[in-house]
């Protein structure tokens, strides 16, 4: 193992112990919601897209215009009751109605779109397609119910009358080639499911208890197994699973970490056996892994020092045209350091996260991957005394910018487009590193008097950000005066927490001096020595500009906060 290696395996060698610490404690409620949640959506998905077909069809053959949500109000109110959901855990159950839903409008459409019913035999066939499938679902709920509660087979002991079905499915304004073939379908698919459910469900309940605990073993042995490859390898011990399996139960005894003495016998046999694969086939893969990674991303690693550098991300494309194989390189990000950024040599990394396309980006549209800029050393941080630039590859709409993520949020960092490329500045500042991505947003209304202003681009960082908008004629008016109302709000939204603390102050309305911006900045800031004349001598060294004179102006309060922000100091 390299000297270039070794920071980054002690900041895993953390990670990993704070990992197994906590690992028995939450895992089976996590994992369980996290698995009901999963199932629940594709259940609710399932069955909406069947239920909303069918009445698709439905519409169609009675010549109703095509309404999704009028028939989904039919049955939004019987979906707990008809699919048992009261039964279920919460995390099933509102997914699957979530699920429900959108499985519903998909159905609904396609149904509507392709029936045909030229014939009364197609009404005929419809009729009992739609009742075999109600009749089914009632049937085997209550087949195993029947079966959980003791009772004798008996089929018709809770089958509806035809007039209840006809109420209930809202059977009376369809035709009566239609209504008599789905009480003839309901009927036929009700026996047969409840038949088949009551007879199957014991051994169902037998085979489910081996297999699950399996199962269950295998996932947790799998999750276990994957840390402990990681803990295996960087603290430099061989690829040996036993010897990490013999480790981990030394801990702690497998039936007592995972509650198994609560269990059945045969669901704590099928536990142990899975777990023991699980761990086996999740620690090789995680070993080998991490081993091939560490050594495919030092690749894209350099060590950065007083001198100019750059760290670029390039991509090899493979194509095939004619048969014949071609491939491109593309340079997707770099970042560029000036001479006399970086004075203490540090390792820094220019990573891209693999299926970021799938993260949530709210209302923004992502035009890039996800790449995250990161600092390996031993305090995992370095001084940059000079911005460093980051450039993306960009082709598109104006509206795009880079964006960092910052606590679980993307927020814009002031962007610059050029020629095939979107540009960035990282401020200078002590930095950790951080995650950053092309993002279009297509919803911020352009402000017309900020692009000219001497704050333009702390203005406009604010605007893309959300924390500003203009009056009604789409200005800002950044040289009037900021009202203490208004100052206020700004900052709050900044730091998006309430102003409550700092409104005992009278006349909000009245415009903000001076002396009142640094009492509350020093409040805010919890730092007494805190004076409007560090904001001014900026402004002047860096913007060529004079602060007012006694009261803040709409442009230096944003500039003000926005500066802050940058370095770290208001949060």
């Amino acid at each position: 193992m390299t000297k270039r290696t070794r920071p980054r395996i002690v900041v895993l060698c953390i990670i990993i112990s704070m990992f197994l610490v906590n690992f028995s404690l939450v895992y089976a409620d996590a994992k369980q919601d996290a698995e009901d949640r999963e199932i629940g959506y594709e259940d609710g998905l399932k069955w909406g897209d069947a239920t909303g077909s069918i009445y698709g069809y439905r519409d169609k053959v009675n010549k109703e215009r095509s309404n999704w949500e009028r028939s989904y109000k039919e049955v939004k109110t019987k979906v707990v009751s008809e699919y048992n959901l009261s039964s279920q855990s919460y995390p099933y159950r509102s997914r699957f109605q979530e699920a429900f839903e959108v499985g519903f409008e998909s159905g609904y459409e396609k149904g509507y779109r392709n029936t045909t019913f030229d014939s009364a035999m197609s009404a005929t066939s419809i009729g009992l397609e739609h009742g075999e499938f109600f009749g089914r679902m009632l049937g085997e709920k209550q087949g195993r119910q029947d079966y959980s509660k003791g009772l004798k087979s008996d089929w018709q002991r809770n089958l509806p009358a035809e007039s209840a079905i006809i109420q209930e499915y809202h059977l009376k304004n369809d035709s009566k080639v239609y209504l008599d073939a789905f009480i003839d379908g309901y009927k036929l698919g009700y026996e047969e499911e409840y038949l088949f459910s009551y007879r199957t469900v014991n051994y169902d309940v037998q085979r489910v208890t081996k297999e699950m605990g399996i199962e269950h073993g295998i996932e947790a042995g799998e999750q276990v197994g994957s840390a402990m490859g990681i803990s295996y390898y960087v603290q430099g011990n061989g690829n040996s699973w036993q010897s990490a399996l013999s480790e981990y139960e030394s801990q702690q005894q497998l039936s007592s970490r995972f509650l198994l003495l609560r269990e059945t016998p045969q669901y704590r046999l099928g536990f142990l056996e899975g777990f023991k694969d699980g761990f086996r086939s999740s620690f090789s893969e995680s070993y080998q892994d991490l081993n091939m990674r560490v050594a495919n991303e030092n690749v894209n690693w350099k060590r950065v020092n007083m001198f100019e550098e750059t760290i670029a991300y390039s991509e090899t494309v493979v194509n095939f045209v004619s048969g014949s194989q071609s491939n491109n390189t593309v340079k997707l990000v770099e970042l560029l350091f000036e001479s006399g950024t970086v004075y203490r040599d540090t390792y820094i990394g220019l990573l891209k996260e693999e299926g970021s396309f799938n993260q949530l980006y709210g209302s923004y549209e992502p035009a890039s991957k996800v790449f995250e800029v990161r600092i390996f050393n031993d305090l995992n941080q370095t001084q940059f005394r000079k911005p460093v630039n980051l450039n993306f590859e960009y082709y598109g709409s104006d509206r795009a910018g880079i964006y960092r993520l910052i606590n679980n949020e993307w927020i814009y960092q002031y962007s610059t487009l050029e020629e095939g490329k979107i540009i960035t500045k990282i401020p200078a500042m002590m930095y950790t590193g951080g995650k950053y991505a092309v993002l279009i947003d297509d919803n911020y209304v352009e402000l017309s008097d900020i692009v000219t202003h001497w704050a333009g681009k702390e203005l406009y960082a604010y605007l893309r950000r959300g924390y500003i908008q203009g009056y009604s004629d789409r200005t800002f008016k950044p040289n009037n005066n900021i009202s203490k109302g208004d100052f206020l709000n700004l900052l709050s939204t900044v730091r998006k927490s309430s102003s409550d603390e700092l409104t005992d102050q009278a006349d909000l309305n009245g415009v903000v001096s001076h002396e009142e911006v640094e009492l509350i900045m020093q409040k805010v800031l919890r730092d007494s020595n805190f004076s409007w004349s560090e904001i001014a001598d900026k402004m002047m060294y860096e913007k060529y500009t004079r602060s007012k004179e006694n009261y803040v102006t709409r442009g230096e309060a944003v500039y003000m906060l926005h500066e802050l922000q940058q370095a770290g100091r208001l949060n």
